[in-house]
């Protein structure tokens, strides 16, 4: 069974994006998926509740209203379940500020449906926030999807320095699994030559060898509430992430 923390503190890289078609590969896999929404974008849960999104989610289990189990819902995608997000969760910070041990809230909160599930995916904001630390002490692993700009390069950096001091403190079972670039297009101009070689000092051997390419046919599946990898499965972007998933498989 394996936790893991979808992640970039940078927006606008594909993350919520990756969630989805990460975790469709794996409900493919015949290996039973939750996927917890912690972005209040709530871009995830649209997709995942085919735009019918539940009125209750991860928010109210966060401040105790509700039992963990009772929130988790089937998706439209084989083995696929989710918690939805919405809005409140940026009041998340606030809602707990006189708590002791903030950080392990949702460890706490997803211990019951632990063994329900082979693979637990969080969709982390795109903040170092109170939720991705919580996203991270509750995860086994974490993921980067990142581009070749110098602030998704700076972004990485700021979660790997974050992933340890929890790492040392709160986790010491938290492990980088990889990062894999997005929305790749020719590499040959002087900047996307430029930001691979600092990525690949930062990350070494953390970067995947393979690369999503860019394409339209994602916001295009987005639309439909469906994934690139159940309504265009042979498209090569599909493709890839299948290739992505199958090593997070072999890595986890």
């Amino acid at each position: 069974m394996s936790v893991i923390s979808i992640i970039n503190s940078k927006g606008g890289v594909g993350k919520t994006s990756s969630t989805l078609e990460i975790a469709s590969c794996l409900g493919l896999t015949g290996e039973r998926v939750l996927v917890v929404d912690l972005d209040g974008q709530a871009d995830c849960t649209k997709v995942l509740s085919k735009g019918k999104r539940p009125s209750n989610g991860i928010y109210d289990a966060l401040i105790g209203e509700e039992e963990i189990g009772s929130l988790a819902h089937r998706s439209g995608f084989e083995n696929v379940y989710y918690i939805a997000a919405d809005r409140r969760l940026g009041g998340f910070e606030a809602a707990i500020a006189n708590r002791l041990e903030r950080e392990m809230i949702l460890s706490e909160v997803i211990e019951p449906v632990r063994k329900m599930f082979k693979y637990i995916v969080f969709d982390c904001p795109p903040d170092m926030n109170m939720l991705t630390t919580n996203a991270l002490v509750a995860s086994d692993f974490y993921i980067c999807p990142c581009d070749l700009s110098r602030f998704s390069n700076e972004a990485i950096s700021a979660i790997k320095h974050h992933a340890d001091l929890i790492r040392k403190r709160l986790n010491p079972k938290l492990k980088c699994l990889g990062t894999f670039l997005v929305r790749v297009e020719k590499m040959n101009s002087f900047a996307s030559r430029l930001g691979m070689e600092g990525l690949k000092k930062l990350v070494g051997d953390d970067l995947f060898d393979i690369s999503i390419p860019a394409t339209s046919k994602i916001p295009e599946a987005h639309l439909k509430n469906s994934t690139l990898t159940h309504m265009f499965p042979d498209n090569k972007v599909a493709i890839a992430y299948r290739q992505i998933t199958q090593n997070i498989i072999e890595r986890s």
